[in-house]
């Protein structure tokens, strides 16, 4: 039997590929803290719901609506999990992994580790000429 975490992973993916952040947004505690590292406009430590929803927003508006995040594989138990992505956008793809930690069967914490995180950050700054993300961390 899948894990019901398991479940909350991919519904969280779907949400985001359907552009639904209402959805997005009941996946999260109201305290949830999302960790994008690097140097890029993304970049950052993401605290709350609606912080948390105006990330993927942005995430949507600086690619068009062209980003696609894939679940290739999902790994969750009562308190952790883990997905191995694929995700694209304006002609950048790459693999990732998110590790996620739960909460009241909810998504509390994800920490976003890129496959290669200079490669990431150097698309960025050459596509976009907008100032880094404040709170960029790690680095």
């Amino acid at each position: 039997m899948v894990h019901p975490h398991h479940a909350l992973i991919r519904k969280r993916y779907q949400a985001l590929a359907d552009g639904d952040l209402d959805t997005l947004a009941e996946l999260l505690t109201e305290d949830v803290v999302w960790r994008v590292p690097g140097h890029n406009p993304l970049a950052g430590e993401h605290h709350g719901r609606a912080e948390v929803v105006a990330f993927f927003r942005r995430l949507i508006d600086l690619t068009g609506g062209t980003a696609h995040v894939e679940p290739l594989a999902v790994f969750a138990d009562d308190n952790w999990g883990i997905a191995i992505e694929a995700g694209s956008a304006l002609g950048f793809a790459a693999r990732h992994v998110s590790v996620y930690r739960f909460r009241d069967d909810l998504i509390a914490e994800v920490s976003f580790h890129p496959g290669d995180q200079y490669a990431l950050d150097g698309y960025w700054q050459g596509r976009n000429k907008e100032p880094l993300h404040p709170r960029g961390i790690l680095g």
